[in-house]
């Protein structure tokens, strides 16, 4: 169940509601689990939790200060509440509030926010004119009952318009908005898009060559299928051909032909015979050769193995001479060069181990500095990010907050112009019955002043006749039908 900060069903917080401008979803009561989300820091949520409990304040307040100014409205003069602020410091004070609100904006939101909030104040109802005391022509007032009309039309065709405009104007800064936040998100993503891209197309490009080699198979099948089936087709028209020329041949020309036909198989068959004759001579004559070359290299190695092993064992002899000279004095060398060696291994060994300790004690210690650097390091970018956020969503609720301003705004004023247009309305009504009441009451005053001028007449007539000859037949009979003091009463008027 969705809980509200006020009783909306109140007929009274309903009414403040429309006069300020106020939704529902304004007033719903919410909890810091509401505000969580997907990648959504702590921070970022209590932040939120607290920027829309201080809206949700605000409106509250706005809501009881109407209600209060509504009551103390009602009160008598005793007891109205006196305020010490004129209205030029209240003006004043709104306007650089807005000023400021606005400097926030880019210049191109700024040119949108300023011509709807002045686009309120463009439109202006004709002031409320009291009915006039002097009679008019008929034709005077159907001109001015359809001239308001048509003033009322015109007004409500312009509020349209202009209502239209500003949503338009608003649904545009939405749209930037959203494509703002999609390059600010799109940055981030762009790498792991390339590499999918890439990753994509290089499949489609790999699918795409495989369907070329599949239409280049294809087409080549198809090819060879057709020149098989035009080649059968000839190979079909020469068979017949042959078939008809065979049948139509004598017994000679086929004996001809065969005794062709067996010249041109000997040939081939002696032709084969040489080539396989051919082939056998170079084999032949390559092992010949070969056999040539190994007889020759045999008799020479046997004459010069002797003297080759005479003069191996002489230099045998003299490298062992030689060498035991070497090893002698490389030996004693040796002693030296490992007696000096071990002296100043020692040394180094020493000054090695004095270089390690220091080095050891120098990378520990690099070790930790590096440690608290990277530390620091962390927890600056840490806090800088943190900072980027908070500010980036604290730009994000000012926004909105300018939004619902904006909306309100808007609200308030349709609610301001139709309550206009509707005592518009009910003020034409009234003068319309004004008009009708007193058009029945002329007419009615007119039949009631003929009707008296003809009752005159017929009492002057009757008068006049019984003057004349009071005792006449037509006198005593007008007498009877009239009555006594409309006589008096009409010659009282004659006499005077």
């Amino acid at each position: 169940m969705v809980s509200y900060a006020l009783d909306i069903e109140n007929q009274r917080i309903a009414s403040a509601m429309l006069e300020l401008g106020i939704s529902k979803d304004e007033l719903i009561t919410k909890k810091l689990e509401d505000f969580a989300g997907f990648n959504v820091t702590p921070e970022i949520q209590k932040l939120r939790y607290e920027h829309y409990a201080k809206l949700l304040k605000n409106t509250v307040n706005e809501i009881r200060e109407l209600l209060k100014k509504r009551h103390a409205s009602m009160l008598p003069g005793e007891y109205k509440v006196t305020t010490t602020e004129s209205v030029e410091e209240v003006t004043y004070e709104s306007n650089k509030n807005i000023s400021q609100e606005l400097n926030r904006f880019p210049p191109k939101q700024r040119e949108i926010l300023i011509n709807t909030l002045t686009s309120f104040d463009l439109i202006k109802l004709p002031k409320k004119e009291k009915p006039k005391a002097l009679k008019q022509n008929k034709s005077e007032k159907n001109l001015d009952s359809v001239t308001n009309k048509k003033n009322y039309k015109e007004m409500f065709k312009k509020h349209q318009d202009l209502q239209i405009m500003n949503i338009n104007s608003l649904k545009k800064e939405q749209k930037q908005l959203q494509i703002d936040l999609y390059n600010k998100t799109a940055k981030s993503m762009k790498e792991h898009e390339l590499r999918e891209k890439n990753y994509e197309n290089f499949r489609k490009i790999l699918a795409k060559e495989r369907e070329e080699m599949h239409i280049k198979k294809k087409e080549s099948i198809d090819m060879r299928k057709l020149s098989f089936e035009q080649l059968s087709d000839n190979d079909i028209a020469q068979r017949l051909e042959r078939k008809l020329s065979f049948e139509q041949l004598s017994d000679n020309d086929i004996a001809q032909r065969l005794e062709r036909f067996d010249k041109k198989i000997h040939k081939s068959e002696e032709l084969r015979i040489e080539a396989i004759m051919n082939k056998i001579q170079k084999t032949v004559t390559l092992r010949e050769a070969s056999e040539r070359v190994e007889m020759r290299y045999k008799e020479k190695s046997k004459s010069n193995e002797l003297e080759l092993f005479n003069k191996l064992v002489d230099k045998q002899n003299k490298v062992k001479t030689a060498r035991e000279r070497n090893e002698e004095k490389i030996h004693n060398k040796m002693q030296k060069t490992k007696e000096e060696f071990e002296k100043r291994h020692q040394i180094a060994l020493e000054r090695i181990r004095s270089a390690e300790n220091d080095l050891l004690y120098n990378a520990k210690k690099m070790e930790n500095q590096m440690k608290a650097s990277q530390k620091i390091v962390q927890d600056r970018k840490k806090k800088l990010y943190e900072d980027f956020e908070i500010k980036k969503e604290l730009n994000k609720l000012k926004d909105y907050e300018c939004l619902l301003k904006v909306q309100r705004a808007k609200r308030k004023f349709d609610y301001k112009m139709s309550k206009k247009l509707e005592k518009a309305l009910e003020q034409n009504d009234r003068i319309n019955e004004m008009k009708i009441a007193k058009e029945k009451e002329a007419y009615n005053n007119r039949e009631s002043a003929i009707k008296a001028m003809i009752e005159k007449e017929k009492l002057f007539e009757a008068v006049a006749v019984i003057w004349k000859s009071p005792r006449s037949k037509t006198a005593q009979e007008k007498i009877k039908s009239l009555n006594i003091r409309s006589i008096e009463a009409s010659i009282s008027g004659a006499d005077e």
